[in-house]
């Protein structure tokens, strides 16, 4: 008898064990998303590009092979070869180097919006499936109480106003768990899709996400946010890229070997060299006005996207004040006295104290009480999800 105690207790724990490794973490979603996702694919590539492009960034002219007759007498080899001013290809060679810092950023950033957008999801999905939980719960209850109250009516201790308020009630409660089930479904099968994953998907029951950083107001914290690290990148940019148009207005260098006169002309004498003069100004002047307006469109931009953060982080620091505070209320009293609620009014319809209906307006507003407070916490993390990807964590 003891024997078949303890093979039964070992198969709960490996039943239970079995279960629980079957569930599957926000956090490991993100990472078979991060893995097979286009977006952060297509990110990453683009900032591979950038680096092998850095190699192209000194381009210097192709030299100029030549032959010709100098004299009429004879043909003769010639080699001419153009540079420009030796700073300019430090300058593209700064800005190959920039644009690849700027391509590690956008493909960070495309990482943290995939990111962002599974643990939405998937928060989504925890939301549903506590929803649908409660709404079954509360549709097997009205059920019952439905069911009862025909009796009721065919027994004549109740009147058709009372059957027809409790049908109602059991039917609407079917049609938001049929809807919450639906919406369940549809966000497992999109966080299915998101980890390439096929079959069932157990997920993590929702809890309480903690905020990390972001609740402070913190300048510093704002500047490391990737996205104003893409704005003050594009910033840099365009200030290389000015330096680079100063610089080619610079004059440039042409070296060659050629034979301007007889065959045995000595080779030190066949050496030619020169610069090119920046005559056409227009040409360079126009460059450098067009660089120095993009630096101001760069430095609004900035701006622009510093003042769209500081007002979005202002809105979810205060969602998250308000989700907080809403949520202590209910697990620090509002549950409890949502649950003595339903007791009571039970144990006054039981006692004859209370009708039928109610009754049963009592136990909506006690479960839209639930409602509420899972809403809260969804609303709650959906806040903190927000601020670590604004705050790049």
């Amino acid at each position: 008898m003891a024997g078949k105690i303890l093979s039964a207790i070992l198969l709960v724990i490996v039943c239970s064990s079995a279960n629980a490794q079957n569930k599957i973490s926000a956090d490991e979603i993100v990472r078979l998303t991060l893995e097979r996702h286009p977006e952060v694919k297509s990110a990453a590539l683009q900032a591979e590009k950038n680096r092998q492009l850095e190699k192209s960034a000194i381009n210097i002219p192709n030299p100029e092979i030549l032959m010709e007759s100098p004299t009429g007498n004879y043909q003769t080899l010639g080699v001419m070869q153009s540079f420009d001013f030796p700073t300019v290809y430090a300058k593209q060679r700064a800005i190959a180097k920039q644009k690849t810092t700027a391509g590690k950023i956008s493909s960070n950033l495309s990482r943290s919006e995939v990111a962002a957008q599974v643990r939405l999801t998937y928060l989504e999905a925890q939301y549903f499936q506590k929803l649908k939980d409660l709404l079954r719960e509360r549709d097997s209850i009205y059920s019952a109480m439905s069911n009862a109250a025909i009796r009721k009516f065919e027994a004549g201790e109740t009147d058709a106003m009372t059957v027809s308020f409790a049908r109602m009630q059991q039917s609407e409660v079917a049609r938001l768990y049929n809807q919450s089930l639906s919406d369940y479904e549809a966000a497992i099968q999109t966080l299915q899709v998101f980890a390439g994953l096929n079959g069932a998907l157990e997920i993590e029951p929702m809890k309480e996400i903690m905020a990390s950083s972001g609740l402070e107001n913190d300048s510093v914290g704002m500047n490391s946010s990737l996205l104003m690290q893409m704005a003050e990148s594009n910033k840099v940019l365009s200030e290389k890229q000015l330096s680079l148009e100063r610089n080619r207005a610079l004059p440039g260098l042409v070296v060659g070997y050629l034979n301007q006169a007889g065959s045995n002309t000595p080779a030190d004498m066949r050496i030619r060299a020169g610069i090119t003069l920046p005559l056409w100004w227009w040409q360079y002047s126009g460059n450098i006005k067009a660089a120095k307006t993009q630096i101001e469109i760069a430095e609004q931009e900035s701006e622009l996207h510093k003042q769209q953060i500081a007002i979005q982080l202002n809105k979810l620091r205060n969602d998250h004040r308000k989700f907080k505070t809403s949520l202590n209320y209910f697990e620090t009293e509002g549950l409890q006295q949502n649950h003595v609620m339903m007791n009571n009014s039970k144990r006054l319809f039981e006692a004859g104290s209370i009708d039928y209906i109610s009754h049963l307006r009592n136990m909506n507003d006690a479960y839209q009480q639930q409602a509420i407070y899972l809403e809260t916490m969804r609303d709650l993390n959906k806040t903190v999800i927000q601020l670590n990807y604004i705050m790049s964590k």
